[in-house]
């Protein structure tokens, strides 16, 4: 790994550790960054709000974070809580010149700017194939205006291929596509700076063109690849996301590709998805247990599940809405969201699966209002 690439990731996870530190372990974050799917890491994901770091580099060894978490104790960044050699990281607090080395990261890298614009659990994937959708599109339609059929598509899924050989399949929809493609991407890039402008544009293939790589970009410009790659996902996902919501009619194109999402699948695990129907029957989670011969506690994560991924549901039959306040306040008050402490707290009066879906429902509906 290039050493400006090492730097922008210790600051990156540097970032998280210092949400995490005397709540988790260090190696809570690595798994989200990993993207290691476990209801614990949602639920951390989500009461954390961490939906940026999720599976943010799915690639990431163990051995590259054991590197990463020597050099930050060995730079007395982050600093250890327990005296025991053989859980060193096992609890961890930053130092005050942690604090100011991530402050001026922060700063340089713009890592808020950057990282605000990705959900890892519930956008990522879908801005993922609306790029290669957009990028395919574009190829074909600058092909197109130079009356050229034959050419070696830059997108390899031959899903995606179909799809928007499927669009362009009438001559008017082929018309329209030719006519205002441009200009509702150069209303997308009107509202960046200039630079990132160009980063955008380098990306896309056409007859006269040939796109950059991430990697070729951030040589380009004289950065890290990773920082690179984060500032195109975060990119991408925020154009999705306003393409997407766009009521205005500006997008009536970009928006066929929002529609091509990889679905059918469930955005849960199947095992919650069947539970999910069972509740859809308004069945109570012990009559699902039952049913289904698993535990009840399996049923239970099956909800946690659910609300981590927003899925409608009459939550309301476990926790109210006044309960989810006060266990946000609670957590608030005692800058927490460890589950026995958080129990000891409120006591008898609430069990723990009401504050586990409690924690879950606010931080799915708190990165909405982001």
């Amino acid at each position: 790994m290039e050493e400006q690439d090492f730097h922008f990731l210790e600051a990156l996870i540097l970032n998280g550790l210092a949400v995490l530190q005397g709540e988790r372990t260090p190696q809570s974050l690595y798994y989200m960054v990993k993207g290691r799917k476990a209801n614990q890491v949602w639920q951390d994901v989500n009461n954390f709000n961490l939906h940026s770091y999720y599976r943010l580099f799915p690639w990431i060894s163990r051995g590259l974070w054991e590197q990463i978490m020597k050099n930050l104790l060995k730079k007395e960044w982050v600093t250890t809580t327990n005296t025991s050699q053989k859980n060193i990281t096992s609890s961890f607090e930053l130092t005050s010149s942690g604090y100011e080395h991530l402050s001026e990261q922060k700063e340089i890298y713009q890592l808020e700017r950057w990282l605000s614009g990705i959900n890892g659990i519930l956008i990522t994937e879908e801005a993922t194939l609306f790029r290669l959708q957009v990028l395919l599109m574009v190829q074909t339609i600058s092909q197109l205006l130079y009356d050229n059929t034959h050419f070696s598509p830059i997108v390899q899924n031959k899903e995606i291929q179909r799809r928007i050989k499927q669009l362009l399949l009438e001559t008017a929809d082929r018309a329209a596509w030719l006519d205002g493609l441009a200009n509702e991407l150069f209303l997308v890039m009107d509202k960046l700076d200039p630079s990132l402008q160009q980063q955008f544009f380098l990306q896309w293939t056409g007859a006269s063109q040939v796109g950059l790589t991430s990697r070729q970009i951030a040589y380009y410009f004289h950065e890290s690849v990773l920082l690179t790659e984060v500032k195109l996902l975060s990119l991408w996902s925020s154009m999705y996301c306003e393409v997407k919501e766009n009521e205005s009619g500006q997008y009536v194109l970009l928006q066929k590709l929002c529609q091509l999402q990889s679905a059918q699948k469930p955005p849960i695990s199947m095992s919650a998805w069947e539970t999910y129907k069972m509740l859809q029957k308004d069945m109570s989670l012990d009559e699902i247990a039952t049913r289904r011969a698993i535990k009840l506690n399996t049923v239970e994560d099956h909800l946690i599940e659910m609300a981590l991924m927003a899925l409608p549901c009459k939550y309301e039959r476990w926790v109210s809405n006044p309960q989810i306040q006060f266990v946000q306040e609670a957590s608030n008050r005692l800058q927490t969201k460890r589950l026995r402490l958080l129990k000891d707290e409120l006591g008898h009066n609430y069990s723990y699966l009401q504050i586990r879906l409690a924690l879950a429902l606010r931080g799915a509906s708190s990165w909405k209002q982001i």
